[in-house]
């Protein structure tokens, strides 16, 4: 999973640099996060040089909120079963990335739902014995490539 959280991550350009506990969050993005997730708990607070990430916990799911310093949310991630996207890019997948499909199923290491206030796209890692490929699908079903890399 770290893998695909670091894309996602590069996709809207932030890098972790620090930890940091609550003490050490700036107010306007505690108050922020507390206003948007009420219900939060297991709260843990990476901090970089220009973003803070809360990780946590609401109604039985691991979460990740992105702040910028000055309090806006970035976006939010979350692990999501692949049989919730999309029908449109399922058949996109399918045709397009067939290599990558064993036993009638996908071999999907990991999907993400990555949300910010402008859109929303999944990111679905699928692999087979010679690759890894990042897939970026849209909430109207287009997916392209992310990113690729041999084993």
């Amino acid at each position: 999973m770290k893998k695909l959280l670091i894309a996602v991550l590069l996709a809207v350009t932030v890098a972790t640099s620090a930890f940091a506990d609550t003490k050490k969050v700036n107010i306007l993005i505690k108050n922020t996060f507390n206003a948007d997730y009420p219900g939060a708990t297991n709260i843990t607070w990476t901090i970089g040089s220009n973003f803070a990430k809360a990780t946590f916990v609401v109604d039985k799911q691991k979460m990740e909120a992105f702040y910028q310093i000055n309090g806006d949310k970035i976006g939010t991630s979350k692990s999501i079963d692949p049989e919730d996207l999309p029908v449109s890019a399922k058949r996109t997948l399918a045709k397009k990335y067939s290599e990558f499909i064993a036993f009638g199923s996908f071999s999907v290491k990991e999907a993400i739902r990555f949300d910010r206030a402008d859109e929303g796209a999944y990111f679905i890692s699928l692999e087979n014995e010679h690759e890894s490929v990042i897939l970026k699908v849209t909430d109207s079903g287009v997916v392209t490539l992310f990113d690729r890399a041999e084993k």
